[in-house]
């Protein structure tokens, strides 16, 4: 029986198993540490204790990048410890962790971010933006450690960009018009300054400069501007709704094979109209036509778009009409006579708003139709029934009302995600019927009351169906899954200083819990709020039973086919590092710990060590036990009477200048005089003094510039930055990398020793300070320069994937060339070894090779080359990672297969292509067969 016209939405759940996954913070940046965290609630023990869980990480082109085992499990918690590469790609990578023949997911965000040293509370006044409804939105900031953020500049920026448009009593419509089409664009919203308060505010009102499809996302990217010119940020997404009212439909359902719909037959379209809020509302002409669209064949993609199609003006709808709705409601008949047939699209404009709704059809003849699909379930076979509450608690009853009924009995099944909790009959009279469910934990967080009403076969005085059926949800809560930790730490935190945090349950319930310190900088990027588990595990479940029964064919029982609805499935559920290890530029102030037992009664003390750093930082614990959930988070300013924060390029190169801006800041009344002092040791230049001071006459930041300039040599910086107070001391060291502006010079020098004889040779150095280095290569025979042709494959500039090949392939053979040392020989299997490493930016989810990293299009003789270089180092006993080789085999072996002749370079490519097959072990006979007998194939 269908059933999504009843409200049946909310999460599906697998086999009566939920899983959760969670990670300390929002989004990460490459080289980062991952504390990952997998929850499994199994409320019916389903699973064995102790049973194995694995994590599986892939980067956004969909390659296993890591397989992982808890780093430690307790109870429901498992904690894992991933890290990705300094040069990993950012996007969107995946978690998937899988645990008894089950698969949860969770998507993690990479991103090369800097952290905000602003707290950004950007509030836009409502809950969504409606077009001519301008909202009025507040903005405050302020330094993480509390500083006030006093007339710093600052600007709003919104990007509109389209969405789906739905609306939850109506999900079986189409709101949105496939014949319009626009791009994402980007608009000033406000830009000024905060007042001495940190404090400002502007209205929003958007525009769009063309007609939307239907509603769209307005994605705010508020920024605060430091005097240094550096900046923090904060993003807010809100749904927009660029039209007063909106138009639905909703099409016939067609046959079971393509929805397709027959000719000579009159289909109704069902039309609504409801405003912003999803709430019917009347319109008094809607235009209606039915487009011819010409076929396109497959090999045709020119000129598809239903845009195009409706903007060319040769273009005039097939038929025609007006429509009005009363009550939101409207209908529109339309017939294709025989022998017309294939492709249309209905659209319904609505002058008044300005939105239209559209959706693309086929219509065939009856010959070429499948079984049409059934439409059982509404209309007069539709029964309604209430509760009389909304929300209920466990130990409660819920009294269901069902309507007059002077003959028959109604079955009662009481159902959830997975199974039938319990069945019953009741009796039915006239009037007023009504019977009470006592509702025990087992039902939390919700259940269906399934009632199937049936009356007698014979002797039936009603002009109903025999049958009536409907569904309905019953909220229920538990109050005992809601566990109530606390967390416990001083309210003012200093770097460089051990602290502690506390832990403890409210109530005093024992509880499995994890513990994390991080920066607010880093968790305002993404708005970061810590997981509450309870909402997640008890957020209301969609229907998981499904009903069939015989009652619509049982003759002369009037099983109401005269009046359907559409029945669709719905658901509710939105949402190679180098062999010395280099300090990084902005290390994340991440403590992350757990996960922990507390028996019950008792408290828990974590001692932790305070990074340096001054901002605020959250510490956040998340518990569950035996079914109950429970979070809790606590942000902490960390900070000292004096403070500074440096602002330093990311990279620079030798030779470049720039100023240095210090912001320094003062917290107490008593400090006056701050001398701040710069240490750039021997990789950068201080232009002028290196000590400076500056007066504060109340508490206050200010700002002071050192100019420096980058000397000649390269490698990584250090930037020490010390300012002291009396007494008071504060201090920074930032790490930058310094690159060179050109590639690296080679000269060699000749000489030959007679005899018995010695040389001296004269050595003068060149390019820059730090990068000067001498290979001594000598030999019976005349020299192969070895040294100079190794460096040059090593050092090779370019980034192509057929460079980075030529680079490592040669490398392959040269133990078999020369001698190597042991070094030697280490040094190539290294570079050989990162070179496999690699080839993972270059290779495209199809399992072929690009020519660029990052791009997904591939590169055919590329690829080839790539899968050849494997082979050979495969064969020389160097690690080819499975995962790398086998979906290559199996994209060469779908090219090899679909080819087809074509010019000279074709030709070659297959060739090619097949031989690495071959030499894989997966020769293709019958497409090397097909390309001996192309006529034009070149003779060796």
């Amino acid at each position: 029986l269908a059933t999504s016209h009843f409200d049946v939405g909310g999460e599906k759940v697998q086999k009566g198993i939920k899983g959760a996954i969670y990670g300390e913070r929002g989004v990460w940046r490459p080289g980062d540490d991952l504390y990952l965290t997998f929850v499994l609630f199994d409320r019916e023990h389903k699973l064995p204790a102790e049973h194995p869980v694995l994590l599986e990480l892939y980067n956004p082109k969909g390659q296993l990048i890591q397989t992982s085992k808890p780093a430690r499990s307790l109870d429901a918690f498992h904690s894992f410890r991933l890290r990705t590469a300094e040069a990993a790609p950012t996007g969107n990578w995946k978690v998937r962790v899988l645990v008894g023949g089950l698969i949860f997911e969770q998507n993690v965000k990479v991103e090369t971010v800097v952290p905000n040293r602003l707290k950004i509370d950007f509030q836009p006044g409502v809950a969504k933006l409606v077009k001519e409804k301008p909202a009025e939105a507040a903005l405050r900031s302020q330094w993480l450690h509390g500083a006030v953020a006093a007339n710093l500049k600052f600007d709003a920026r919104v990007r509109l960009a389209p969405r789906p448009t739905s609306f939850p009593r109506w999900p079986d419509y189409v709101f949105d018009d496939p014949a319009r089409v626009v791009t994402a664009s980007e608009q000033q919203v406000a830009d000024g300054r905060l007042d001495a308060n940190g404090i400002a505010s502007f209205p929003i009102k958007l525009e769009m400069e063309e007609a939307a499809p239907g509603m769209m996302d307005a994605q705010f990217t508020v920024r605060v501007f430091e005097e240094s010119g550096d900046f923090s940020s904060d993003a807010v997404t809100l749904p927009f709704y660029p039209y007063k009212s909106f138009v639905g439909i909703r099409v016939p359902k067609g046959d079971e094979m393509r929805g397709m719909l027959l000719t000579d037959q009159e289909h109704l379209l069902q039309i609504v109209t409801v405003d912003p809020e999803g709430k019917p509302v009347s319109s008094d002409k809607l235009e209606v036509s039915l487009y011819k669209v010409e076929w396109k064949w497959w090999w045709d993609r020119s000129g598809d778009s239903l845009a195009q199609y409706i903007a060319n003006t040769s273009h005039v709808p097939l038929l025609k009409g007006e429509v009005a709705t009363s009550d939101g409601s409207g209908q529109w008949k339309f017939q294709i006579k025989y022998p017309q047939w294939g492709r249309y699209l209905v659209r319904v404009v609505d002058p008044q708003s300005g939105h239209a709704a559209g959706k693309a059809i086929y219509i065939d003849w009856p010959g070429w139709a499948g079984r049409a699909r059934e439409e059982k379930g509404s209309g007069a076979t539709r029964l309604n029934f209430s509760t009389d509450k909304e929300r209920y608690q466990v130990g409660e009853k819920a009294t269901i009302f069902l309507p007059d009924a002077p003959q028959g009995r109604a079955l009662v099944s009481l159902e959830n995600n997975s199974r039938i909790l319990k069945q019953m009959w009741v009796s039915t009279k006239a009037g007023e019927n009504r019977f009470e469910i006592e509702l025990d934990e087992s039902m939390s967080p919700n259940i269906y009351v399934h009632v199937t009403l049936l009356q007698p076969h014979s002797g039936k005085k009603s002009d109903t169906p025999i049958r009536l059926y409907g569904v309905i949800p019953v909220m229920v809560e538990n109050p005992r899954t809601r566990l109530e930790p606390q967390v416990k730490v001083a309210g003012e935190l200093k770097p460089l200083q051990e602290f502690k945090v506390g832990v403890e349950e409210k109530s005093g319930r024992a509880m499995t819990y994890t513990l994390a310190v991080v920066d607010e900088g880093l968790l305002g990027l993404t708005r970061y709020a810590a997981p509450d588990l309870r909402r997640k595990f008890y957020n209301r479940e969609a229907l998981g039973v499904l009903t069939w029964d015989l009652f619509d064919d049982i003759a002369e029982a009037y099983g109401a086919d005269l009046s359907r609805l559409l029945a669709l499935g719905g658901d509710e559920e939105g949402a190679a590092a180098g062999s010395e290890k280099k300090q990084r530029r902005f290390p994340p102030v991440v403590l992350f710990a757990g996960p922990f037992s507390l028996e019950a009664g008792k408290t828990a003390e974590h001692k932790f060590t305070m990074p340096q750093y001054v901002g605020a930082v959250r510490v956040m614990a998340v518990a569950g036990r035996d079914g109950a959930f429970g979070v809790a988070e606590k942000s902490v300013p960390v900070r000292q009477d004096l403070m500074i924060l440096p602002t330093l390029p990311r990279v620079v190169r030798p030779g470049e200048t720039f100023d240095l801006p210090v912001s320094v800041f003062v917290s107490h009344a008593g400090i006056r005089k701050v001398q701040v002092q710069i240490d750039a040791g021997d990789r950068f230049l201080v232009d002028g003094p290196k000590i400076k001071v500056i007066e504060f006459k109340k508490p206050g930041d200010e700002i002071v510039f050192f100019p420096v300039t980058v000397s000649t040599g390269v490698g990584q910086g250090s930037v020490y930055i010390k300012a002291t107070a009396g007494s008071r001391k504060a201090e920074s060291r930032t790490a930058i990398p310094i690159l060179a502006a050109n590639p690296r010079i080679m000269e060699t020098l000749h000489a030959e020793v007679p005899p018995g004889e010695s040389r001296q040779i004269a050595i003068k150095a060149f390019g820059l300070k730090g990068t000067n280095d001498v290979t001594l290569e000598y030999s019976m025979l005349p020299p192969f320069n070895l040294q100079k042709r190794l460096q040059f494959l090593i050092r090779y500039p370019h980034g192509c994937l057929e460079q980075t090949l030529s680079t490592a392939f040669p490398q392959l053979y040269l133990k078999y060339l020369i001698k190597l040392d042991a070094g030697q020989q280490k040094k190539v299997e290294t570079y050989i070894a990162s070179a496999i490493e690699k080839m993972r930016g270059f290779q495209a989810p199809s399992g072929g090779f690009s020519y660029w990293p990052g791009e997904y299009e591939v590169h055919h003789w590329t690829s080839a080359y790539a899968g050849y270089f494997l082979l050979e180092a495969s064969r020389l006993g160097y690690r080819v990672p499975v995962a790398m080789l086998n979906p290559w085999k199996k994209h060469q072996k779908t090219l090899a297969n679909s080819w087809t002749a074509g010019p000279e370079q074709s030709r070659l490519v297959q060739a090619f292509r097949l031989y690495t097959l071959a030499l894989a072990g997966a020769a293709d006979l019958g497409a090397m067969n097909r390309l001996r007998e192309n006529t034009g194939l070149e003779s060796a």
